[in-house]
């Protein structure tokens, strides 16, 4: 970074692009500014070294080069300059690191090792002065500790400062255990009482920090002064940290000659083995752990060196490079394998550090070394779990993924083909339905040991998940080779499986596509042979199908779609549709999910199931995702305007959220419209999205949250396979329960389970939960009975433009019996009677419109099993609880039993008799409903 000053020395007369950069100015901005502004201390000054004050008030220190060279007939001052910021704060923390290790080893006091501390602290920073408050005994004040520069009626008048809220800036440190920043004394109400104290000082700001032992226990306070009113650079503050934390060391480690006993004691019964050596590296004392670690007693080692213990699993030049460390720096950590008396193998995290005399030579050094095998081999099955499967072994996608690479690179090298193949399983699952999942987990092992034993050794098998493998075969030079290894392979998988004394019989169908004749990444080549193999499956099962690249209609008339919806949107054929989001407990409207709709010239509305589908992993994808997010931002803005302050969530494809671009895209849109708070715009991602990558899901979802403040759900929860790792990982303020479950949890008690236990399991994530797909009253009011109070769906309104949303809005009224009921506080027992009053009633409902519509031979009965609908469980359940009284319920059971033999009587008269109903046929029917109906309170 380069200057050019005037030959006063006064006024910048140019600077590079560099330069002006850094100092935070346009280059033409800075002609014929002040360097006073810049480097008030560079005049008259023989240091290289100065304070600089950048533009936005950060403060720097740099190391200045100055020479005069003439130019125009004039002298001209050229300034080259470099920030030594991090090197100088890295050198100060060494130095102080060192120093306070040094003072310990020698024995000197606590006094002694704060002041030289200090004043090695304030040397390197002339402006500043430093001091340190030491808690009192019964933690009510602070004491002095040490102030090397100020003067002794300061420091006196501050012994035994009362600890409390206000007091100065180190009592209220103490006190609330937060770091204090008093930027000008004269004004700062903390100080009033100590103002003209800190006038005689000429003191004008302070900075305290309370000081933690590592207990947590309040040490004391470490507080910076300036004589003149002043901000902490992020510099000052990561200093103030590193500052505290080695006097905290040195406050710990001066202990009175008791302590030294502790000392003692702490030596001989801590679980970390300790080894000191003399200068010559000899063994002097080991301690009790070091024995129990290593095996050695303490007189197999004494006068030995610790080579003793070496494994050879590190070589000289390891060993060479730790022994050059710790001469460096006086210490050295890092993990080293040795070997036991016993020839075992130990992995051990181990510290040295050298001890040295008052002539600065080394005296002896210590180590101190913890066995972490356990943790080593605990982080070995890790490694394992995240890039094997459990159950096979083998390779999962993500290191499939890898191998993939590896081989395309070595692919291109050798000029050789890859072939990528998707095996599926045929007639998989009727054994997992009919042996159990013990047996279905047994084949799928001798499976992966079949495919291993079929390929090479330079080939990789990875199990995708359920029946379906993929396989990776490199160096094929013709697909004649690949055809043989798969005739070879299909032919093994479709041999007998003897299990548990049975034989099962499965055979595999295969699809192929070729590198680079398919030259695509690792997803589309999955895809293409995925797509080969259903044909296989179509063509009989039990063979292979290689994936025509040229001749593929499917991918050609994708490509012509693709092209349709990018017209599309250039076209401003797109459009965004709201459904409204409502609190049913307290009946108000709090936002709104924003759904795209293709609004086609020709074809009407499209829905988006019909195109999204389409883009997906395409670069179409995140512009309309882009597009999405904008148009409900803009939206927002406009509802603000008007008063209507609701959260809109947009749907975020998983594509678009891992792209690059997306998390800066996001903070722009939110930039833009300023007046929309981030808070209210949520990102909805769909669970199944989330099973590509869910640590990389997880991070972008994190940042977003903390970052930018939006808002996000995990949507269609329960969809995918692996939502409790979802919980766990994603953290996703609201869960969306899929409306596929919604829907039916009024007739079918699988449904209402799985609702039931995620709304129980979002509760123990503490998660929010919504239920999409609400579509009546009674809906509402069993989901209100479970314990979600958020909804959408038809039951509410149907989505629509946003001209519509807002006349809809201002119309809109509360459903009271909604209000109503979650303003009641009920039992468990109440609870319970109150799902079976709606259930039954549906039941009867469902029930009643069949039996009257005309026979057509299309039907839609209710559950008719008295064991298998809502109510026949809800029965059940209730006779494992202790909650109902068991001739109760044995009443009700009888009840509902004569129910269902009334409507199977009813339900055969109709199917086979093609008998015509009217509602005084079903008198026998409605009271035998009515019987059971009254039984419940």
């Amino acid at each position: 970074m380069i200057l050019l000053l005037d030959s006063d020395k006064q006024k910048i007369k140019g600077a590079n692009e560099a330069a002006a950069k850094f100092l935070g100015y346009p280059e033409k901005d800075l002609e014929s500014l002040s360097i006073k502004q810049f480097f008030p201390d560079y005049l008259g000054s023989e240091s290289d070294q100065f304070d600089v004050y950048l533009a936005n008030s950060v403060h720097k220190t740099v190391q200045i080069q100055a020479s005069t060279s003439r130019f125009n007939k004039e002298n001209i001052d050229l300034l080259i300059f470099q920030d030594v910021t991090d090197s100088l704060q890295m050198k100060v923390r060494n130095t102080l690191h060192t120093l306070v290790m040094q003072k310990l080893v020698e024995g000197a006091s606590l006094k002694v090792i704060l002041n030289a501390m200090l004043t090695t602290l304030e040397d390197s920073n002339p402006k500043m002065i430093c001091s340190v408050l030491l808690m009192s005994a019964d933690g009510t004040k602070l004491l002095e500790g040490a102030a090397p520069s100020l003067p002794d009626y300061y420091n006196k008048a501050v012994d035994g400062l009362m600890i409390g809220d206000g007091v100065g800036s180190c009592g209220t440190a103490a006190f609330t255990r937060k770091r204090v920043i008093v930027e000008d004394i004269a004004t700062h109400a903390y100080w009033a009482p100590f103002v003209e104290l800190a006038e005689q000082v000429g003191l004008a700001s302070c900075w305290s920090e309370p000081i933690f032992g590592t207990d947590n226990t309040l040490l004391g306070t470490f507080a910076i002064y300036h004589t003149e009113p002043c901000t902490p650079t992020i510099e000052h503050i990561q200093l103030i940290e590193y500052v505290t934390l080695i006097t905290a060391i040195a406050i710990e480690r001066s202990k009175t000659a008791e302590q030294l006993k502790l000392s003692l004691r702490v030596f001989n019964d801590t679980h970390e083995g300790i080894t000191i050596t003399g200068a010559d590296k000899n063994i002097l004392e080991v301690n009790p752990a070091f024995c129990e670690i290593t095996g050695y007693n303490r007189n197999e080692v004494v006068g030995k060196n610790p080579s003793i213990l070496s494994s050879g699993q590190q070589g000289p030049e390891f060993y060479q490079a730790m022994w050059d460390a710790i001469d460096a720096k006086g210490h050295w950590q890092g993990e080293v394998w040795n070997r036991k008396k016993t020839g075992e193998l130990y992995a051990e995290l181990l510290t040295i550090s050298s001890l040295k005399d008052s002539s600065d030579q080394v005296v002896n050094y210590v180590g101190m070394f913890t066995d972490i095998t356990h943790s080593k081999q605990q982080q070995e099955k890790l490694n394992l779990m995240a890039h094997y499967d459990v159950l096979t072994k083998l390779p999962n996608r993500a290191l499939f993924v890898d191998r993939f690479n590896q081989a395309i690179a070595h692919s291109k090298r050798t000029k050789t083909q890859l072939a990528v193949c998707f095996l599926d399983l045929d007639n998989f699952k009727p054994i997992n339905d009919n042996y159990g999942h013990d047996v279905g987990d047994q084949l799928l092992i001798e499976v992966a040991n079949r495919i291993n034993a079929c390929i090479r050794e330079e080939d990789t098998v990875s199990r995708q998940g359920g029946d379906e493998f993929a396989l990776l075969l490199s160096d094929i030079n013709s697909f004649a080779q690949c055809e043989k290894m798969l005739e070879r392979l299909l032919s093994s998988l479709g041999e007998i499986y003897p299990i548990k004394g049975k034989e099962h019989s499965v055979t595999a169908s295969c699809g192929v596509t070729v590198y680079p004749n398919d030259d695509g990444d690792i997803d589309t080549l999955i895809r293409h042979a995925d797509q080969a193999m259903y044909k296989a499956k179509q063509s009989g099962r039990n063979k292979y199908q290689l994936f025509n690249t040229e001749h593929d209609q499917e991918a050609e008339q994708k490509h012509h779609r693709l092209d349709a919806i990018k017209q599309a949107m250039l076209n401003n054929e797109l459009v965004l549709y709201y459904q409204p989001k409502v609190n049913m407990k307290t009946g108000v409207v709090y936002g709104a999910e924003a759904l795209i709709r293709w609004l086609h010239p020709e074809k009407g509305i499209i829905p988006p199931l019909d195109f999204l589908p389409l883009i997906d992993g395409t670069e179409i994808e995140i512009d309309i995702g882009y597009w999405v997010i904008n148009q409900a931002m803009q939206q927002m803005a406009i509802w603000h305007k008007q008063g209507m302050k609701l959260q809109i969530s947009v749907n975020i494809a998983s594509y678009h959220l891992q792209s690059d671009r997306f998390f800066n895209d996001l903070e722009i849109l939110l930039a833009k419209y300023p007046s929309v708070k981030s808070s209210l715009l949520q990102l909805e991602i769909l669970e199944s999205s989330a099973l590509a990558d869910v640590t990389s899901i997880a991070n972008i979802i994190n940042r977003c949250q903390t970052e930018l403040g939006v808002s996000v759900a995990l949507d269609d929860f329960g969809t995918g396979y692996s939502s409790l790792t979802h919980l766990r990982n994603l953290s996703a303020n609201i869960i969306k329960m899929d409306q596929s479950f919604v829907r039916d949890i009024l007739d079918d008690p699988n449904d209402y389970t799985i609702i039931d236990g995620t709304i129980k399991l979002a509760d123990s994530f503490n998660r929010g939960v919504i239920a999409e797909g609400v579509e009546t009253t009674s809906h509402g009011i069993v989901l209100l009975n479970m314990g979600c109070d958020y909804a959408q769906g038809y039951g509410i309104s149907k989505p629509m433009p946003a001209d519509k949303f807002g006349r809809w809005l201002s119309s809109y009224q509360a459903k009271q019996i909604w209000v109503d009921f979650a303003g009641q506080e009920y039992t468990k027992v109440e609870r319970r009677i109150n799902l079976m009053k709606l259930v039954s009633r549906r039941w009867q409902v469902k029930f009643t419109e069949q039996i009257l519509l005309p026979h057509n031979g299309v039907t839609d009965w209710p559950l008719m099993g008295r064991r298998e609908c809502h109510c026949g469980s809800w029965i059940k359940q209730i006779k494992k609880d202790a909650l109902f009284d068991q001739e109760w319920v044995e009443q009700l059971n009888d009840a509902h039993e004569k129910v269902h033999a009334t409507a199977k009587i009813l339900q055969i008269d109709y199917e086979e008799n093609n008998e015509v109903f009217t509602k005084d046929k079903l008198v026998e029917f409605d009271k035998a409903f009515n019987d059971m109906i009254s039984i419940l309170p």
